[in-house]
């Protein structure tokens, strides 16, 4: 009778503005590169398994070819330009 944790749904925006968020992880993926296990990516996991969801970043860079950085995506930039107009 071990004690298991429980699946479910946990809110990324428990301690903050999830969108603000979004916006600073899109915003430094953008502008500078972001390793896969940075501290910075570790800190902002569930925002980037977010964005990656919604196809906003991805690490993707060929037919079966995947860096070891975060990138932005072109649905991401757009997301990303919208939010600044």
């Amino acid at each position: 009778s071990g004690s298991r944790a429980k699946a479910g749904k946990t809110p990324i925006d428990d301690t903050g503005d999830a969108l603000g968020r979004l916006h600073r992880v899109l915003r430094g993926v953008w502008r500078e590169q972001v390793r896969v296990k940075s501290d910075f990516a570790r800190k902002e996991a569930d925002v980037i398994a977010m964005a990656a969801s919604l196809q906003l970043l991805s690490t993707k860079v060929g037919a079966q070819r995947f860096a070891k950085t975060w990138l932005i995506t072109s649905k991401g930039l757009t997301w990303l330009t919208e939010k600044d107009d």
